[in-house]
């Protein structure tokens, strides 16, 4: 997949202080450094908009407290299923962005 380019403008300081967090950190360079900076917080962003949905349909309908034993039997079947069912269920709840699972 072919990306795109971006220019940025980073004040001398800053960028001065991603040469040093790049080498100390192990990256190839500041490009490599932002590309995961960037990453990350696409993730987080995923994350927090994903809660978010699950916090607004809170109390949005009547909820079956589970036994340990009820609990423990769904954990074992969800096992059990295959990737494209694990990723139905997510999109249900609309958790399919979810990186950090």
């Amino acid at each position: 997949m072919q990306g795109k380019m971006i220019h940025l403008r980073v004040p001398g300081t800053l960028y001065s202080k991603c040469v040093q967090i790049a080498k100390e950190s192990g990256f190839n360079g500041v490009q490599e450094l932002t590309r995961q900076a960037l990453r990350e917080k696409v993730d987080d962003i995923e994350l927090k908009a994903s809660i978010e949905r699950i916090r607004s349909a809170m109390g949005t309908s009547e909820v079956k407290r589970l036994s340990k034993k009820e609990r423990e039997e769904l954990f074992q079947s969800f096992l059990k299923d295959t990737e494209q069912d694990k990723l139905k269920l997510l999109r249900e709840f609309g958790l399919e962005d979810v990186r950090k699972l």
